[in-house]
């Protein structure tokens, strides 16, 4: 291999690395994405649990998506 190829192959393998250090940071924060939305979702279900005050509200809490939780929340709130 020349001086050429070598720097060719070095460079390729220099991307390499920063592409696979991109795609790491990308995965970890999807993950971190995931968890807050997770979360949050926890807390609308049960911000819309506490404001039904009835003993069916977790029944229907568990089938709702977020914004349906938010909505709901929102009516009951007023």
């Amino acid at each position: 291999m020349n001086a050429e190829e070598q720097a060719r192959h070095d460079e390729f393998e220099r991307q390499q690395k920063i592409r696979a250090a991109a795609y790491g940071d990308m995965i970890t924060l999807v993950g971190q994405a995931a968890q807050v939305s997770a979360l949050v979702e926890l807390h609308l279900r049960q911000l819309m649990v506490a404001l039904l005050d009835s003993r069916y509200a977790k029944l229907v809490a568990a089938g709702l998506s977020a914004g349906d939780l938010i909505d709901t929340s929102t009516v009951c709130s007023r």
